[in-house]
């Protein structure tokens, strides 16, 4: 876990690094870049489960997802754009995610004592209904959630 947390944040920090300098040469190549980024995010942390069931790769994980959506923030308002748009709908990926995660999880653990498991390629991670409730909960709070708040915001 710790060899694949410090190769896909390499890439993850080269990513952010390289996306600093685009939001000053183009607004819809900085919105793009963005909003693939905070998703990227979001799917690495949903199907890195076994990262997030350490507490000190899901501090990690929410520190980054903290970072970004500041760094998304921050640089929509360097640009004067007041909107919610799909900027905050890819800064929020990771972040709900996460959110989402740890109380989901700790009640996985209470109610069937056992860590659970994301669906996989293969079919279902252990083959129990609860894992496929499990993950439907986080991947909505990917896929659905993050459109909630925005629309909420408008």
């Amino acid at each position: 876990i710790e060899k694949r947390f410090r190769i896909i944040s390499f890439i993850t920090i080269v990513l952010f690094m390289t996306s600093l300098f685009v939001p000053f040469y183009s607004t819809q190549t900085f919105i793009k870049i963005t909003f693939f980024l905070g998703m990227g995010l979001g799917i690495w942390f949903f199907l890195d489960f076994k990262m997030l069931q350490s507490g000190k790769y899901y501090f990690f994980g929410f520190l980054i997802s903290l970072i970004f959506l500041s760094y998304t923030v921050l640089i929509k308002k360097v640009l004067n754009n007041t909107e919610v748009d799909f900027v905050d709908l890819g800064a929020f990926y990771p972040l709900m995610l996460l959110i989402i995660q740890w109380p989901t999880r700790k009640i996985y653990i209470m109610l069937f004592k056992r860590e659970p498991e994301i669906i996989n390629r293969y079919g279902y991670g252990s083959g129990k209904f609860a894992d496929m409730i499990y993950t439907l909960i986080l991947f909505f709070s990917i896929a659905g959630l993050p459109f909630i708040i925005i629309d909420a915001l408008k």
